[in-house]
């Protein structure tokens, strides 16, 4: 309906202005099912793959801290510009969870084993990040990568 839908974390408008929008896979995809898609992204960008991120990574040799923004935790440096933030997510029992925990982001791959899952780069303040794969109805967060 090319009506971006969103949750903004405890359904306060405000706080997508400070953290973003948590996306469904599908919402961020704009409905498309093809890799590197812009999706909600706006012209000259689009949804990263799973490679794209394990590309970023390998470049900041799994070091949470060098993606997470200034302020996230206190070791955090941002020194990737990634700036990552904590945004927690939109869960499927209507629930919101993991703010200043956990940072989801959606790439465009759908896991091949399962086509009701994508894989994210998951960011949290306490083990290194890495790449999981959740259902793609959940609402996660975009970081957008310029084509």
């Amino acid at each position: 309906n090319n009506i971006i839908e969103k949750w903004c974390y405890n359904d306060d408008p405000l706080d997508c202005d400070s953290h973003g929008g948590l996306y469904s896979w599908d919402e961020a995809m704009m409905y498309v099912k093809i890799e590197k898609t812009k999706g909600i992204c706006p012209n000259g960008w689009h949804i990263p793959t799973s490679s794209e991120h394990e590309v970023l990574l390998d470049f900041v040799n799994e070091d949470r801290n060098l993606l997470l923004a200034l302020g996230e935790s206190e070791d955090a440096n941002n020194g990737s510009g990634f700036s990552g933030q904590l945004t927690g997510t939109h869960n499927w029992t209507n629930e919101y969870v993991g703010r200043n925990r956990d940072g989801y982001y959606w790439s465009s791959t759908i896991t091949p084993d399962n086509d009701q899952n994508a894989n994210t780069l998951l960011i949290t303040p306490y083990w290194s990040p890495n790449i999981s794969h959740y259902f793609r109805v959940v609402g996660y967060s975009v970081r957008c990568l310029k084509n």
